[in-house]
């Protein structure tokens, strides 16, 4: 099995990245996690030197959320040159938000709801701020909840980032998915 490594944005990814799910969808992929680091922006190269060297991570993943720029390229772009990324081992993902990509999957949402006539989300990917959609669909019970604990209530009611990958308008997670088919 070939170790991967991730550098993580934010607080939403890192919960991803670390359940239980993610390390079951690497294992489908014939990957095992090396470990998981908190981009803090300007230290790419420690981080990805810790991966590989500590962790015995194979390939080094860095997941950049593109927030509310439109420019995927210009971002790898930027991020490449400011961090100095050269090495052919290290792979940027960009994703719009990824808490869109429980907007996406409309199984979970019918779960946590217990409500199995919750329309599918036409664009989750269009979301200005699809963490406060989410809050609003879920309702009174969930409205105060963070980024961190909507993603842990996801995972908890069966999120997958395949069942995100489904929606015929989530492109990231099929990106995202279609990316670490192809690593090896």
């Amino acid at each position: 099995m070939v170790k991967i490594g991730f550098i993580y944005d934010g607080e939403t990814e890192k919960v991803i990245l670390k359940s239980n799910m993610f390390k079951d969808l690497l294992t489908k992929y014939k990957f095992e996690l090396a470990g998981v680091i908190k981009y803090t922006g300007g230290k790419i190269k420690r981080d990805t030197d810790m991966l590989i060297n500590r962790k015995n991570a194979e390939k080094v993943i860095i997941i950049k959320d593109l927030e509310q720029l439109s420019d995927e390229k210009a971002l790898l772009n930027e991020l490449k040159k400011k961090e100095k990324i050269t090495d052919k081992n290290i792979l940027i993902i960009v994703e719009k938000m990824i808490e869109a990509w429980f907007l996406a999957d409309t199984t979970t949402i019918r779960k946590i709801l217990k409500n199995n006539k919750i329309k599918e989300f036409n664009s989750p990917e269009n979301e200005t701020n699809p963490h406060r959609t989410l809050r609003n669909k879920l309702g009174n019970n969930y409205k105060n909840l963070g980024k961190p604990a909507i993603a842990k209530l996801f995972i908890k009611y069966g999120f997958t980032i395949e069942n995100a990958a489904k929606h015929k308008q989530c492109h990231s997670a099929k990106n995202f998915l279609k990316k670490i088919r192809k690593l090896k």
